[in-house]
């Protein structure tokens, strides 16, 4: 009889046991324990993803893995203007502290953001639709997240345009011990919406910190849904998240990843094409340096016929950071007539920095029209040495060079205030903040 092998003992693995003992699923509708319940066999049962799994080969987990973090609470009468101007969101809708939601201020027609833990209370059915539907177990960690989120919101965007983004503030903070916290976010864009959300990603404190995030996202018939992804990294700081994105038929899904470091920020992304014309659209750009990892990882399922896809993301990795970019689009028996291009751009700016890059097409229909493609380079030292001839010093023209390379996704990001923080936090990162009124 074969055996399960039984899952790699860690702080973090031992500690989650623990936590998932006082689960917050007392209660609860039925059917909401039923996903705790699943969820919790499955981490008691696989454990936390290891580098002998595929998907996980070239992230480095032990930062995270030998951590014994805390799930955090509630904090009362919290300050989060710390995280606003890290974030430069001032005017932030939705707020969430390590995974709590703080506030929630989204005011407009036909758009409503509740807490879960509110709805679970006074109206489950409108959560039980969605909620857990599309985020099933993919790992050890997004498991934890089900079984252990204790509140998060949901954000139902009505019919009609939104002429203002929806910004939502996800911050983690820990000073004096290590703590996980497990944000969620459910967002329904109703048939016919129109809409642009941003999520941006910050944390401060001294002790270790890991935000273990899920976001469901459910799009609706010819609605369209932008999503501007920002992770700000910090030196101790380890952002997880699972999205997973569903799409109706004639919807558009297009989402712009940004990712300015971290000890540890991995995203994995799964968008399903499962209405007949539907289009997504997947940007990405992400800096590493040192001590830095960020990870992407895409799936793009093309379930219907007559849909389009096209991802491109570029990396820009120097000192000894690291970056992997494994993205898969996979066209099903049904997707007659698909066209789905994929990208990956990478610019490496020292001998010891590493990046990982892995294209994937699985293609099982006819009549299809799928490209790839992969690169990794330096800068062209002929072009450093042009600059230099106009006067300009040789680490000015390499960050001027990097800039340039990394323009073309920030131009993509369409709300012109973010577009210019942006801006200004990767020339910041690349060591010459200066140049950001000359070259913006």
């Amino acid at each position: 009889m074969m055996h399960q092998a039984q899952p790699f003992s860690s702080a973090l693995y031992d500690s989650a046991l623990k936590d998932l003992a006082r689960s917050p699923a007392a209660g609860e509708p039925t059917w909401v324990r039923a996903l705790r319940s699943r969820a919790s066999d499955y981490f008691r049962q696989h454990g936390l993803p290891h580098p002998k799994q595929e998907a996980w080969r070239f992230t480095k987990l032990r930062a995270v893995s030998e951590v014994p973090f805390t799930a955090a609470h509630p904090a009362a009468g919290s300050d989060l203007s710390w995280a606003r101007s890290i974030g430069a969101v001032e005017s932030a809708q939705i707020s969430l502290l390590n995974g709590h939601p703080v506030g929630l201020d989204v005011a407009g027609p036909d758009t409503e953001a509740c807490t879960i833990s509110e709805l679970l209370r006074r109206a489950p059915e409108r959560l039980e639709p969605h909620l857990g539907r599309l985020a099933r177990e993919k790992d050890g960690f997004s498991a934890l997240n089900e079984a252990m989120f204790q509140d998060g919101v949901r954000l139902g965007i009505g019919p009609g345009e939104k002429s203002v983004p929806i910004q939502v503030l996800i911050a983690s903070e820990a000073q004096s011990e290590a703590l996980v916290s497990y944000p969620r976010l459910l967002v329904v864009a109703e048939p016919n919406s129109r809409c642009t959300l941003v999520e941006i990603h910050v944390s401060q404190g001294q002790s270790a910190r890991l935000a273990n995030a899920v976001t469901e996202i459910v799009i609706g018939q010819n609605a369209s849904l932008e999503h501007i992804r920002v992770v700000y990294g910090a030196p101790r700081a380890h952002t997880i998240q699972l999205i997973s994105v569903e799409q109706a038929a004639d919807s558009r899904y297009t989402s712009r990843v940004i990712t300015l470091g971290g000890a540890l920020s991995r995203l994995d992304l799964e968008v399903m094409l499962a209405g007949p014309g539907a289009e997504c659209a997947l940007d990405g750009l992400y800096l590493a340096g040192a001590g830095e990892q960020v990870d992407h990882h895409t799936r793009i399922a093309h379930r219907a016929p007559h849909c389009q896809s096209n991802e491109k993301y570029k990396g820009i990795v120097y000192d000894d950071g690291s970056a992997v970019f494994d993205g898969l689009i996979h066209v099903e028996r049904a997707a007659l007539d698909t066209s789905a291009h994929q990208e990956n751009r990478n610019l490496v700016l020292s001998d010891a920095a590493v990046v990982n890059t892995k294209p994937n097409l699985e293609i099982d229909a006819d009549a299809v029209r799928c490209t790839h493609a992969a690169t990794v380079g330096q800068l062209n030292p002929d072009d450093v040495f042009y600059l230099q001839t106009r006067a300009i010093d040789e680490p000015s023209a390499r960050a001027i060079l990097a800039y340039a390379f990394a323009r073309e996704m920030l131009d993509r990001v369409s709300d012109e205030s973010l577009r210019a923080t942006l801006s200004q936090a990767v020339l910041a990162r690349l060591g010459h903040r200066e140049l950001f009124e000359e070259l913006a």
